[in-house]
């Protein structure tokens, strides 16, 4: 006969008894490496009631793991079948397309701020950097601010130098994006690709 005791319940609440000589647990002898063991196992009201009324905030520190963050996501990343079968989310990236070299010294150039970084004696913060796309030319000049004046007054000085490209490429930033970079592109005959 088998039956099934629910979590909760006692076993005189399912009409049942336990033989006990048939049991395994509550035992008050114990034999170990050919000896009788008799004392302290036996379990007592005291002994019960300290684990009943263990307080529940001692129990959570028991399953302290510090760095368990870190140590799951090496985990993840550690096992092949994840790896394997992990779906992409988000949006999917665009094609990229190819920048031909210009066809001449200073046909294309890139244009980008780097920083900011300390402030020099002179109070310049970033770095404008600008490359010829075939020669691979770098010309840096440390600037105040990454502001549409400062970034127009150091083009045209650069314009000055070396002439006008037929096109520049840079990000999305706002000093390439506003009025006064576009209105500078516009007179020297400069295409500008937003």
């Amino acid at each position: 006969m088998s039956f099934t005791i629910k979590k909760g319940s006692s076993i005189k609440d399912a009409n049942s008894t336990i033989k006990l000589s048939k049991r395994k647990f509550g035992k008050t002898r114990i034999e170990y490496l050919g000896y009788i063991v008799e004392a302290g196992i036996e379990p007592g009201n005291k002994k019960l009631d300290a684990i009943r009324y263990f307080p529940e905030n001692y129990r959570i520190l028991l399953y302290y793991f510090p760095g368990i963050k870190n140590y799951v996501k090496r985990h993840i990343k550690m096992c092949i079948e994840c790896t394997l079968t992990k779906t992409k989310t988000g949006k999917q990236p665009g094609l990229l397309h190819p920048i031909p070299p210009g066809r001449r010294p200073f046909a294309v150039i890139h244009i980008d701020h780097l920083g900011p970084f300390v402030t020099s004696n002179k109070g310049n913060k970033y770095i404008l950097v600008m490359i010829d796309n075939l020669t691979k030319f770098v010309q840096l000049e440390a600037v105040k601010s990454t502001k549409a004046e400062t970034t127009v007054t150091k083009l045209e000085t650069f314009l000055q130098r070396y002439g006008a490209p037929e096109t520049i490429i840079t990000d999305r930033g706002t000093s390439f994006t506003s009025t006064k970079f576009e209105h500078v592109c516009n007179v020297h005959g400069i295409k500008h690709p937003n």
